[in-house]
């Protein structure tokens, strides 16, 4: 029952990813590059049993492709997908509507006719993961520090922008789409980077007998301290998402006598105080910084007064540098100024409860912080000193070599600037493709690019989710024991009724 010998090529596989940072979001339209090896085979008719396994089998090839990072040289480094398209978007400038809608208009002036293939975002958090949950998937939640943004659904108009003209009247047409953290996306990112690096040379061998990852931590240190976890190939959700730069940590100095920035008194856990975030974010530096200047400048005043000297007019006058000073003093701090220290300390904290609750195989540190790369030496020191020789049978986290493949840097640069994309932006893209490739086993996709037959005559027996609804009902490769559940059932009935009558 074999019918044609027509050839299909690839299909060109068009990505929507959206990057919603603090103070803007990156819109980009990508290329997902499926690679010169991969072919779909001849459709053909099978019977009923067998398409699915066939269809399963087109699947994997396809699946196998496109997720190998190879340096295609239009491509983004690490990966292959290319950038056709992207703008950056201010959001600390617009509303969210205005923000959202410039987004949606991006996408549209240049979507497919038949949409997008696939839509990834990742945003600033907290942000509503969990699609069982419909009132909050896709949110900003109401905890979020962003008043503004608080309860603002980031899915809905994204998707529509993504339906394209053709399917704009469809209503049950659903663009496959992921949404997650602005740390749980890089990890993503970076957890499909070392699996695939893991054992292979440029030529494709394996030169690498042990297994690949199956954990990662990504961590971000810029305004605040996100962590990303990846956990058996999937991110960690659980009730939310983690929160993990909130985690208490163990002072550098017992006298220090900053405790933590001031934005967690309100809402953050342990009001802020000797928290990661709290000690190691960059409004915490800052902050740490100004308290650092002021102690020196009261010190200062102190002896003046000692010494019965009247104070000069800079010191009576220059009572707290601005937040603005602060920042800007941060960046021409020398190595060795004892502020790294305190950073390096509260993310050694932070690297250890990773080790201890999550075991986790690899740590990343990204984040415009981590551009102070004297951080890594230090971090990585702290790291082993605190562990306090207790892993010691384990090579990678107790001698300085291992630690040097342990904790490591993104491999992506942290800032956009001209041909470079940061981790937050790959993992967004990152994030479409794992949706594409779960599309690719639901029916409604199957059908739309293969022209499947078994679903196109079965359609109604399947949810939105790919799998049978009506369990005993429409399922054929349950018939059989369908039969064998009735018949049996029939059996014990009859039987049970002569025994009555023969009794009687």
């Amino acid at each position: 029952r074999r019918q044609t010998n027509n050839k299909k090529s690839p299909p060109e596989v068009i990505l929507a990813a959206v990057e919603g940072g603090g103070t803007s979001f990156v819109v980009t339209v990508a290329k997902l590059h499926l690679g010169n090896n991969t072919k779909l085979e001849p459709e053909e008719e099978k019977v009923e049993d067998k398409e699915e396994e066939k269809e399963e089998d087109k699947v994997s090839k396809i699946k196998k492709n496109s997720s190998n990072f190879q340096n295609y040289e239009q491509c983004i480094p690490h990966t292959n997908m290319e950038v056709l398209h992207t703008t950056r978007i201010s959001s600390s400038t617009c509303s969210p509507d205005d923000t959202l809608n410039q987004c949606a208009k991006f996408l549209k002036s240049h979507c497919p006719v038949n949409g997008y293939d696939a839509l990834g975002i990742a945003t600033f958090g907290p942000v509503g993961v969990d699609p069982s949950r419909p009132d909050s998937y896709g949110r900003i939640l109401p905890s979020s520090p962003k008043a503004s943004w608080r309860n603002v659904s980031l899915v809905n108009p994204l998707l529509e922008a993504c339906r394209g003209e053709k399917n704009s009247l469809d209503s049950n047409r659903i663009v496959p789409h992921k949404i997650d953290t602005d740390v749980n996306a890089p990890a993503a990112a970076e957890y499909s980077y070392y699996n695939d690096k893991s054992g292979k040379e440029e030529d494709g061998t394996n030169t690498n007998t042990n297994s690949s990852l199956t954990s990662l931590a990504y961590v971000t240190v810029g305004t605040g301290v996100g962590v990303g976890l990846i956990v058996n190939d999937k991110p960690v959700h659980g009730m939310m998402h983690p929160e993990a730069g909130h985690v208490p940590v163990i002072p550098l100095d017992d006298n220090d006598n900053f405790q933590g920035y001031s934005w967690g008194i309100d809402t953050c856990p342990f009001r802020g105080k000797r928290t990661v975030e709290g000690l190691a974010s960059s409004v915490s530096l800052s902050e740490r910084y100004a308290f650092i200047e002021q102690q020196k400048q009261t010190q200062r005043q102190s002896q003046q007064q000692q010494q019965q000297q009247q104070p000069n007019e800079e010191t009576t006058t220059t009572n707290h540098l601005s937040d603005t000073a602060a920042r800007d003093a941060l960046k021409h701090l020398p190595d060795q100024h004892p502020l790294w220290d305190h950073a390096a300390n509260a993310l050694a904290n932070l690297c250890v409860t990773l080790i201890l609750v999550n075991s986790v195989e690899k740590i990343v540190l990204g984040g415009g912080v981590m551009n102070r790369s004297v951080l890594f030496h230090k971090i990585r020191n702290r790291t082993r000193y605190l562990l306090n020789g207790y892993l010691s049978t384990l090579d990678t986290v107790s001698t300085p070599e291992g630690m040097e493949q342990y904790i490591v840097p993104s491999v992506w640069k942290e800032e956009l600037t001209h041909g470079a994309y940061g981790p937050g932006l790959v993992g967004a893209l990152v994030l479409a493709r794992n949706a594409y490739h779960d599309s690719l086993l639901s029916p409604t996709r199957i059908e739309r690019i293969e022209g499947n037959s078994h679903y196109s005559q079965h359609k109604e027996k399947y949810d939105s989710s790919g799998h049978c609804s009506k369990f005993f009902m429409h399922c054929p490769s349950l018939s059989f024991w369908k039969g064998i559940f009735v018949g049996s059932f029939a059996s014990i009935v009859l039987s049970s009724l002569v025994f009555k009558r023969s009794k009687n």
